[in-house]
């Protein structure tokens, strides 16, 4: 056309293509074609304002696939560069918008280390000189968020340095464009590029408070958002510039535009998560933050912005006591609570999800606010209803928040349980997960999850056990395929059901063996920890035990060892948190049965594993789950070890394993005497054999006067008031302890029966050791014990047996002769009725005996010793008068013959007294059920545990 006439018409063709993309298509397909070459040279050739309107309408156009592909073969990109590096007016404005649109679609070539940083670079430039008019920053700005669409050109734009000059528009008119680019740079930062993007924080928390430019505070409070995300050191460098209050202000604001005051909102949330040394700032901006928040989310039309509102309440509550009292101060479980109930009908869905997410933290394990929100009416009913709807997301927020409202609280388990929750957690369950867990969509997953997670806590009450107990099929289902996360808390869930009699009777208990023993060897996170409990429970019944060693490993079936011991050798040696204790317990109840204690023993592995956890050097064991490692360990390599010498050899000949035994028998540090008595046990079983070199490491490691002393402290606190069991870090019992017990009596009482052991199984010389530790004089006064019924049983019986030794004997007589001068009048007679005993059992003690107590009754003349000697002497003689042999002693003034004064033959008497282990009753086979009120669930097996016929009882005195 004529000179004048190019643009204009340029112009007009802008304006066009600005207006539809009906426009755009008509444009590039008019005049043959060859509208967009035209444009192209005339954006080349045409200068000032010529170039300016092509450039305009290109933009424009490039919208459209057909056109851009037109302005490629044009080579419009060589041109762009041109006019964006010397070009007049606003032309390179325009221009940089073109290259940015085209960079959008991943143009060849403006993406990578050739055309991307070429074209990067001469924006850059473009920038720093200040060329073209006054919209250039802003197009810049804006072409450059484009380029960071492609990876490498994100890369390219922190190598040109491109940052600070994005920077520096932040107190311009360009700030809105600068900010939002600013922020999509920070979203898709790597890790070697957040220290230029953190160049930013301070520019953007200013601009918050600028208000000569209000459309720049939404992009800022979003940028800053952005940047909250990348690493602890940006939140840090947040909160020392000041951002807290600026952040809140525009949150509290009533002219700033609602998504600025959701970004804000989103801001501070990502804040309130840190867990850096700045958190203090946060905490003190609780007063201003939370009522701000609260009222935003309570603002009907507050939209996007009052979910992210509700969202920073909810992280705000996550990590911190002090928010989550704030919150609950200023009426945030009415404000949230509102949100759910039906009035608010016309509020959207994604509120409602976000408002019960924030009830869930506020609630999760804070019983005052567990309780304000249970007993707000119709909010319980309210989340209970959302279990049902169409809205997966929603019913996935309620089933959460249900589960933080009910965990450790009793009373809200009843409130959920009346109001129907069950029931609906079941269908939501079987909803979410379908046919197969193992292809459930992340809200599915979200569902299910939340879902079993509250039937895990609901069923820890008893009362709603036998409910929750008809998803077994489906918890194990769970188990078998669904995350680890769902696995743990199905596998806690039915370790629930098992917990009484009843739940491990179920068909689906079966079922759930080989699943739980699969997810100790292929699991992750908590999951073998929680089926390992499960385990715990089920391996109270026989039929279940032997499944338990009866499962292959799906992962290599050709193995000929349990899998099961594979799973729990490799939980007790690297599980974390209470795993390794309950994997112990599941062995502890599995060597119930001989054939079960032999596997575990040819294992190997796991009895290597259990000394390992018994040994393991820690700072301090002090806490709880050291505590149960502790108990645990000790009472398993008891339970393995009886029958079996090549096992007990193993465990004597481990570094440190009967040191640290020993080191448990000092019950009052750490002061839990329920250790201590497994520990005893432990060694009790460790001795009952004939190999030397345990009786050797025993004596060595000084457990000897450990035991002794054992006995001696429960005597002396026989004296005080009874101990307070629960005031022990373990509180829950290992049976119900008679009237008279008390749990440092009934860890005397094994201490005793260990002391037993070591003498009758031990070569002669050993019997130095419990002179040593006077062991044989703590017996006889462990006979007086008021609160202790089995210590005093365990010393008669250890005293009765150990007298046949003729090394032990002359101590043993010494000791009871003693106690007839004691001043405890039980003590006394407890020894009047031995010495009668002893005498009427061996004529040759008679003498021996009687001897000693005339000796004795020389010296006291009156008082109660002597009514005590003169009882035996009594007895004796009555011991005389029913026997032809004693009458026959009585006739000679000489001693005995050797042959009726020899005492049996010590190898026979040690052999005459098998492996014997203390509070067996012939008649209970059967273990003890846990509480399943007791949330520690230690299940703990008693010693009642141990089958009849592992210990060798004796019907009579003469068998002894």
């Amino acid at each position: 056309g004529p000179e004048a006439a190019p643009p204009p018409a340029a112009a007009a063709l802008w304006s066009l293509a600005k207006d539809s993309s009906q426009y755009q298509k008509r444009i590039s397909m008019s005049y043959g074609g060859r509208a967009v070459p035209c444009l192209v040279n005339l954006l080349a050739t045409g200068g000032g304002k010529g170039a300016q309107n092509a450039a305009g309408a290109l933009y424009h156009l490039s919208h459209d696939d057909l056109a851009r592909e037109d302005m490629v073969r044009s080579d419009v990109v060589r041109h762009c560069l041109h006019v964006v590096r010397s070009g007049e007016l606003d032309a390179p404005a325009e221009a940089a918008a073109v290259l940015g649109q085209l960079a959008l679609h991943d143009v060849p070539q403006l993406v990578g280390d050739t055309g991307g940083i070429k074209a990067l670079e001469a924006l850059r430039d473009l920038l720093r000189s200040k060329r073209g008019g006054r919209n250039t920053p802003a197009y810049v700005a804006a072409a450059i968020r484009k380029f960071a669409k492609h990876k490498d050109n994100r890369t390219g734009i922190f190598r040109v340095r491109i940052v600070p000059d994005l920077v520096a528009l932040l107190d311009t008119s360009a700030a809105a464009r600068a900010a939002s680019t600013i922020g999509y740079l920070a979203l898709h930062a790597s890790e070697e590029l957040v220290p230029t993007a953190l160049l930013a924080v301070h520019p953007l928390v200013s601009l918050l408070e600028n208000d000569a430019l209000p459309e720049a505070k939404a992009p800022a409070a979003c940028a800053l958002w952005n940047l909250a995300l990348l690493n602890d050191d940006s939140k840090v460098l947040f909160i020392t510039s000041g951002a807290v209050p600026r952040l809140v202000n525009i949150i509290d604001s009533k002219i700033a535009p609602a998504d600025a005051r959701g970004y804000a909102a989103g801001a501070l949330g990502i804040l309130a998560c840190s867990e850096t040394a700045g958190q203090e700032h946060v905490t003190a901006m609780l007063p201003e933050a939370v009522p701000a928040l609260l009222r935003l989310a309570a603002t009907p039309d507050a939209g996007s912005a009052g979910a992210e509102a509700i969202t920073a309440l909810g992280r705000l509550a996550g990590p911190s006591a002090d928010a989550r009292a704030e919150i609950v101060g200023q009426g945030g479980v009415d404000v949230l609570a509102k949100l759910l109930l039906p009035s608010t009908t016309d509020l959207p869905i994604e509120n409602r999800v976000r408002a019960a997410e924030t009830l869930r933290w506020l609630a999760w394990k804070a019983p005052y606010t567990q309780d304000a929100i249970a007993r707000k009416p119709g909010v319980m009913r309210q989340l209970v209803y959302f279990l049902a709807v169409d809205n997966m997301e929603l019913a996935a927020s309620a089933a959460h928040a249900i589960h933080g409202v009910v965990v450790d609280n009793e009373e809200n388990k009843r409130v959920a349980a009346a109001e129907g929750a069950i029931a609906p957690l079941i269908a939501l369950m079987r909803t979410a997960v379908g046919s197969s867990p193992r292809h459930s969509t992340p809200r599915t997953a979200a569902a299910s999850s939340g879902a079993v997670a509250a039937l895990r806590s609901l069923a820890a009450l008893e009362a709603n056990q036998s409910e929750v107990a008809e998803a077994d099929y489906d918890l194990v289902g769970i188990v078998r395929a669904g995350t680890d996360s769902a696995a743990a808390d199905a596998a806690g869930a039915l370790r629930h059901i098992a917990s009484t009699a009843s739940g491990r009777k179920r068909e689906g208990m079966r079922l759930a063996v080989p699943v739980l023993v699969d997810a100790l060897l292929h699991r992750g996170g908590d999951a073998p920890a929680q089926a390992a409990r499960a385990l715990q429970y089920l391996s109270l019944e026989q039929e279940l035990r032997a499944s338990m060693m009866q499962v292959v490993d799906s992962g290599d079936p050709q193995t000929g060892t349990p899998c099961v011991l594979d799973g729990l050798a490799s939980l007790v040696r690297h599980g974390l948190g209470e795993g390794p204790a309950r994997a112990a317990a599941v062995l502890e109840h599995l060597a119930i049965d001989e054939a079960h204690r032999d596997a575990i023993g040819e294992h190997g592995d796991a009895v290597h594993a259990l000394v390992k956890l018994l040994v393991v050097a820690r700072p301090a064991r002090s806490t709880a789950v050291d505590l149960r490692e502790d108990l645990r360990a000790a009472a398993a390599i008891w339970r393995v070890c009886v029958d079996d010498d090549r096992t007990k050899a193993t465990v004597a000949a481990a570094p440190g394993c009967v040191a640290r035994l020993a080191q448990l028998l000092k019950i009052e540090d750490p002061p839990n005497p329920k250790v201590a008595r497994e520990a005893a046990g432990a060694i009790l079983s460790l001795a009952a054999c004939r190999i030397d070199a345990n009786h050797r490491t025993i004596a060595r490691e000084e457990a000897i006067p450990q035991l002794s002393r054992m006995v001696l402290e429960a005597v002396l606190a026989g004296d005080r008031p009874a101990p307070d069991a629960s005031d022990t870090p373990l509180a829950a019992h290992d049976g119900a302890p008679s009237e008279d017990e008390s749990p440092q009596t009934m860890a005397a009482a094994q201490a005793a029966g260990a002391l037993r052991a070591f003498v009758l199984f031990s070569e002669p010389p050993h019997f130095q050791h419990v002179v040593k530790a006077r062991a044989i004089r703590r017996l006889v006064l462990a006979l007086r014990c008021r609160r202790g019924a089995s210590l005093r049983k365990e010393a008669e019986y250890a005293l009765l047996t150990m007298v046949t030794l003729p090394e032990a004997k002359p101590h043993i007589i010494t000791a009871l002769v003693s106690a007839l001068d004691a001043k405890n009048t039980t003590l006394g007679d407890e020894a009047v009725r031995l010495l009668s005993t002893l005498g009427a059992r061996n004529h040759g003690d008679l003498s021996r005996i009687a001897v000693a107590v005339r000796a004795l009754l020389k010296d006291v003349h009156a008082g109660p010793a002597a009514a005590n000697c003169e009882r035996v002497l009594a007895a004796l003689n009555k011991t005389r008068a029913s026997s032809p042999k004693a009458r026959a002693v009585r006739t000679h003034s000489t001693p005995l013959p050797a042959k009726e004064d020899a005492p049996p033959n010590a190898e026979e008497s040690r052999a005459s007294v098998a492996e014997y282990v203390p509070n067996v009753h012939p008649d209970v086979d059967q273990a003890a059920a846990p509480d399943p009120n007791d949330d520690d669930d230690d299940a703990h097996l008693d010693l009642t545990l141990l089958s009849s016929n592992l210990s060798k009882r004796y019907s009579n005195d003469d068998d002894l």
